[in-house]
């Protein structure tokens, strides 16, 4: 199961959300209509996907977006508003690393559909992660067994470059 987190000042926006996104069970929705208290479930709960008003009355989108990569650098950070300032955008991205701009007012299949497409893009960010460190654990075996027998790698090649192989060792 996924977790999401809403965050919105107005209550109307965090059940339109909610309801849009119940339609999806392996989702768990939690709203947060204050920036503290969603900062506090950030310290003691994983979330894959944030998603955040822009403007707020304690503390901006942006703002409230960089503290959360902090806590929760993999998760996937969405900012949801009906403002469309540039330069807050670019602060959005370059601050705090949005994965998208979701426009208000929005249609449930552009939300549904980035917050899936977020979702893909953690689990092969974590994938890969995970398959960099399977190969490191490889090539330190490798370089362990080559430490024991230093020619078990050699290849004897022919000048057009084909592998010679010593009748002899078989």
């Amino acid at each position: 199961m996924y977790r999401i987190m809403l965050v919105d000042d107005e209550e109307n926006i965090l059940k339109a959300l909610k309801r849009a996104l119940l339609v999806n069970r392996q989702w768990q929705v939690d709203t947060y209509n204050n920036v503290q208290e969603a900062l506090k479930a950030a310290q003691t709960m994983l979330y894959e996907v944030i998603i955040s008003d822009y403007r707020m009355p304690s503390m901006d989108g942006v703002e409230f977006l960089c503290q959360v990569k902090e806590l929760q650098p993999d998760s996937v950070r969405i900012i949801l508003s009906g403002q469309s300032d540039m330069s807050a955008l670019i602060k959005a991205i370059n601050d705090a690393e949005i994965f998208r701009f979701i426009p208000k007012p929005w249609t449930d299949y552009d939300l549904i559909s980035t917050i899936e497409l977020g979702i893909k893009h953690i689990e092969v960010v974590l994938e890969n992660r995970r398959l960099v460190k399977q190969v490191s654990t490889y090539e330190t075996k490798l370089a362990h067994v080559e430490k024991l027998h230093p020619k078990i790698f050699e290849v004897n090649r022919d000048n057009d470059g084909s592998i010679l192989i010593n009748e002899d060792d078989y």
